[in-house]
């Protein structure tokens, strides 16, 4: 059963956020993601949600436990002005 993984977050930089959004396919394809999208809030443009889908579960569980990585906080968060405490994420089943 296919996944999607649910990730909202607010960035201090959209612009600089989106630039790593940009050229991070390479990154998600390789972790199993196989599609996804960018949603940013029309009433507060900082606040951005990632919507990815995965083939099943276990790869949505993988995936979403990166972000609890150091290697994750110093990377693409910081680099992407991503503010941690906002950061909320749901692994779901696709029904």
């Amino acid at each position: 059963m296919t996944a999607t993984l649910f990730v909202r977050s607010e960035t201090t930089d959209f612009d600089a956020w989106k630039q790593l959004w940009d050229d991070s396919a390479d990154f998600v394809a390789q972790h199993g993601v196989v599609a996804s999208s960018v949603h940013r809030d029309v009433d507060y443009p900082n606040l951005i949600v990632v919507v990815h889908q995965f083939e099943n579960g276990d790869a949505a569980r993988a995936y979403a436990e990166m972000f609890g990585s150091a290697e994750f906080a110093e990377g693409p968060v910081k680099v992407g002005g991503v503010v941690p405490e906002s950061m909320e994420v749901w692994v779901c089943e696709d029904l």
